[in-house]
């Protein structure tokens, strides 16, 4: 199974704000972020990935049904270290995704976790490098 993502769904991906609360962070797709590098270095962590388990496949879902998939993941990550936030699109329609920004994890094993809670994207990256839209293909 592939995905077939639109051109505008991945420029929406590409377009969204990936905030974190506390510590208070903005990260954007393609953009150094020297907040997040000194996050990582506080934590002696090379590697991140920010992941949503809401709206699987870009499918909007009930508040209840989002719920119960964000608090899936906050348990499945458990082992890692790793911070509330939310996913912000340009689009007021689409309400903003709870997320984390998951740390000490590699690529594999983030595209693992997106894939688990069946996700079209995920953002991800390495200290001093730009963070970088990831498409999961099934």
């Amino acid at each position: 199974m592939t995905n077939n993502i639109s051109p505008e769904l991945l420029a929406a991906y590409s377009n969204t704000k990936f905030i974190i609360y506390n510590p208070y962070i903005e990260i954007k797709v393609n953009t150094l972020n020297f907040e997040l590098d000194k996050l990582l270095l506080d934590n002696k962590v090379q590697n991140w990935a920010f992941i949503t388990s809401q709206n699987p496949f870009s499918e909007i879902l009930s508040m209840e049904e989002n719920t119960k998939f964000y608090n899936e993941l906050k348990n499945y990550v458990s082992d890692f270290i790793f911070f509330e936030g939310e996913g912000i699109g340009e689009d007021e329609n689409w309400a903003p995704e709870k997320s984390l920004l998951i740390i000490g994890l590699d690529e594999v094993q983030a595209i693992e976790i997106g894939k688990r809670f069946n996700q079209n994207a995920i953002v991800a990256g390495e200290i001093n490098k730009p963070p970088v839209l990831k498409i999961i293909g099934y």
